[in-house]
């Protein structure tokens, strides 16, 4: 089984797909961690963004998956997740993002994750292009300002909050406006605003549409398709 979240930058995606996987005893498959390796190991490599094969052949290289446990691996090591944090990482995570080369070939490694474990995983096309025929959609939303508010609480008590909204309103652009795999809400998503509302709260919103889920439910054999018909 699958449950996908979508929703902008700021929304509360990362944690609560964090709990929600918690609570289910599914694996937790954050999309974006990925694109933070890929454009992570670019700057590394001295690689531009504007070559967007050779950024393409550092996500192939870098052979991302994940463990049982919910690690991020590259050709099967662990990654080291602070590495992929901070402003500069996603950067770099937005531009490669871009690049539908790169989208191409994390799709990939994303659904053949999704071919083997019982997920809940977001980023911003997960409902729409990674995992169209996952079996709950969710998107997530919440107002600017709230957002803004949300991230400056993670940064440096002097960050300049008109300056954080002015910088998630261009995330927001780019994201809807991308070429590749634009942020859209699925139409058959629940949509949660999650403005005003504690993590907990979101979660249980999302608990109330996933009830019917038991625990003979969760189980889906290897041989079963996520993918609603969509090429590979």
């Amino acid at each position: 089984m699958i449950i996908a979240i979508d929703g902008p930058a700021g929304s509360g995606k990362s944690t609560v797909a964090q709990l929600l996987a918690q609570h289910l005893g599914f694996l937790m498959l954050n999309t974006g961690a990925m694109y933070r390796a890929v454009g992570v190991t670019c700057l590394d490599q001295g690689i531009t963004f504007e070559d967007p094969e050779a950024c393409a052949r550092v996500a192939k290289a870098l052979d991302l998956g994940v463990s049982e446990e919910g690690r991020l691996l590259s050709r099967g090591q662990v990654l080291d997740m602070d590495r992929l944090l901070g402003e500069e990482q996603g950067a770099a995570a937005s531009k490669v993002a871009v690049l539908p080369e790169v989208r191409t070939v994390l799709v990939d490694a994303q659904r053949r994750v999704g071919g083997r474990w019982d997920l809940v995983t977001e980023g911003r096309d997960t409902t729409t292009v990674v995992f169209p025929g996952a079996e709950y959609k969710f998107f997530l939303t919440a107002s600017l300002e709230e957002r803004a508010r949300r991230r400056l609480g993670q940064l440096a008590p002097d960050s300049d909050l008109q300056e954080l909204m002015a910088d998630i309103q261009r995330r927001d652009r780019q994201d809807s406006e991308r070429a590749a795999s634009p942020l859209i809400q699925a139409q058959e998503a629940h949509v949660v605003d999650t403005d005003g509302l504690t993590i907990e709260q979101v979660l249980e919103c999302m608990l109330q549409v996933l009830e019917p889920i038991s625990d003979g439910q969760k189980g889906r054999s290897k041989g079963a398709s996520p993918f609603g018909g969509v090429d590979r």
